[in-house]
């Protein structure tokens, strides 16, 4: 009931920092191709996890696929969603470090045989990302939003 008597929190009477309380702060608006690229990269990378995960017992003779190639592919996969979630917090360190992973892939790729080519095509997520990012919501691009 003393809740009733409770005066507004504003920045004048500091009343919500007294009782450790936080004014609440929405979000910038992100527009949806961004999210669904984020969501479909986080559900990708999970598979990816899984996928490496059954070829550690397996051999190829196609490619040199070697158990520790299949646990940093299960490292950076798992990364690569940690990133992800920071991009989806509004963080820009989200997308330096899915460039990093991006680079690591590329070279594990080499390491397992597959041709510079493909491997090459596998760095394309970047500016693709990149591009993405400068969706613009209310004339703003989503990159001057993160953090």
């Amino acid at each position: 009931m003393a809740d009733i008597d409770k005066p507004e929190p504003t920045a004048e009477n500091n009343y919500s920092f007294i009782n450790g309380d936080r004014p609440y702060t929405p979000l910038p608006e992100r527009p949806g191709c961004i999210s669904a690229y984020l969501i479909l990269v986080l559900i990708l990378n999970c598979i990816c996890v899984l996928v490496y995960m059954f070829l550690i017992s397996r051999t190829f003779k196609v490619i040199k696929f070697t158990p520790d190639l299949a646990m940093m592919g299960i490292v950076t996969c798992g990364f690569n969603v940690y990133f992800c979630v920071k991009l989806l917090l509004y963080k820009k360190s989200g997308f330096y470090g899915l460039i990093v992973c991006a680079l690591i892939a590329y070279v594990m790729n080499l390491l397992a045989g597959i041709s510079p080519l493909a491997c090459t095509i596998g760095l394309g997520g970047i500016p693709l990302l990149y591009a993405i990012l400068q969706a613009r919501s209310n004339g703003i691009p989503f990159w001057k939003r993160l953090k």
